[in-house]
């Protein structure tokens, strides 16, 4: 499986947040594991991950944090449910992710090659997302 690099995931990063709020403000940095005082079980092997700051507005920030071995799929749920964790479920008084009609949020979860977004309640799909990357 292939690393995901700096391009990718900042595509992937702003196709998460575009969902709960486009005019936030991305920073991504990568953190290595192979400090051993920092990581005491990490090898030089271990690349470490992706620290991705959102920036809503001055003083108002959320970081997530992102394994680079994650596939797109994994690596866009990964970043939404992170968000939706950040944002406690909700954000200016809307659920996130959205669950249509209901007063919940949906679960975002990885399905093959998509991002899929189901209703907790009656199990359907609410909607599907293919994670954006950059051309090669």
């Amino acid at each position: 499986m292939s690393r995901l690099g700096f391009h990718e995931v900042d595509a992937l990063a702003r196709q998460a947040v575009d969902l709960l709020v486009p005019e936030a403000e991305l920073t991504i940095t990568e953190t290595p594991r192979n400090n051993a005082y920092v990581y005491p079980s990490a090898t030089g092997g271990d690349h470490g991950f992706w620290r991705i700051t959102v920036t809503i507005a001055p003083g108002n920030a959320a970081v997530l944090s992102l394994d680079p071995g994650r596939t797109p799929s994994e690596a866009l749920a990964d970043l939404v449910v992170e968000l939706g964790e950040v944002t406690h479920g909700q954000f200016r008084s809307h659920y996130f992710p959205d669950c249509p009609g209901h007063g919940h949020a949906a679960v975002a979860s990885p399905s093959g090659a998509l991002v899929t977004f189901t209703c907790p309640v009656e199990a359907r799909v609410v909607a599907e997302f293919s994670p954006a990357l950059p051309p090669e």
